[in-house]
Order: structure tokens, then sequence, then C-alpha cells
């Protein structure tokens, strides 16, 4: 069974979305721990028109306006081209919130600026 607890309620939380491509698996984990089997975390990553994108604090479901959207903060939003080692890598990003975790293709530090942003990425 996979539970994820309500990541709503005044905490900071450590969330992370790893799939391997083209087709290979996809697992979600909070706070280090698996939180959906792969066939619900699938969820999370929509298709639309042929590309998947990722929308973060809004629920993205196709003809459906944008509405209720999260509001909080969010910090240290990374993404790498690379699978993350879940065991060794993610584990020691939850432990620890150092400056030195950064994303090779989306990089928190540079959000807002173009110069960090690659490939089809609207803000």
């Amino acid at each position: 069974a996979f539970y994820i607890a309500p990541i709503n309620d005044g905490h900071w939380h450590h969330l992370c979305l790893s799939k391997k491509y083209p087709k290979g698996s996809l697992n979600l984990f909070v706070d280090s721990l698996k939180g959906f089997p792969d066939n619900k975390a699938a969820n999370f990553v929509r298709l639309f028109e042929g590309r998947e994108q990722l929308i973060l604090g809004q629920r993205a479901l196709p003809n459906q306006r944008l509405n209720g959207s999260f509001q909080g903060k969010i910090s240290h939003f990374n993404i790498w081209s690379r699978w993350i080692n879940i065991s060794r890598e993610f584990m020691s990003y939850t432990h620890n919130c150092s400056s030195r975790n950064f994303g090779d293709q989306v990089d928190w530090r540079l959000l807002g600026l173009q110069s960090g942003l690659r490939g089809d990425v609207r803000i």
C-alpha cells in the first residue's frame, strides 16, 4: 500500500518525480518515501498534443480552465537530464538543503531569467 500525507500542512516538503525516458518507470517520492506505484504516478505527467508538460501547482487536464492554483512557496526546483539515484542522491538532498544541488536543465536560482530555461518552458 502507498500513502502520501497531505503536503499543505505549513511545513516544507521534498518532492521528487523521476522518469526514465522514453517509456521507462515513473516514480513519485515525498520526503524520501515512495508515494505512488508507477501506474498512479503517471497521473502527474500528462500528454498534451504529443508532448509531455510538467505543470507545477495546478491540476492539468486537457480542455480545463486553470483555477484553484497552488498558493505558497516553491524553492529549490530543479530538473536534471539524468536519472536521480533515489537511494543515494535524492536522500542526501532531502537532508541537506545546501545550494550545491542545481539541475542541469532547470536551475532554481535562475528561474525567471531566460538564460536559465531550456526547452519549451513557460513561467
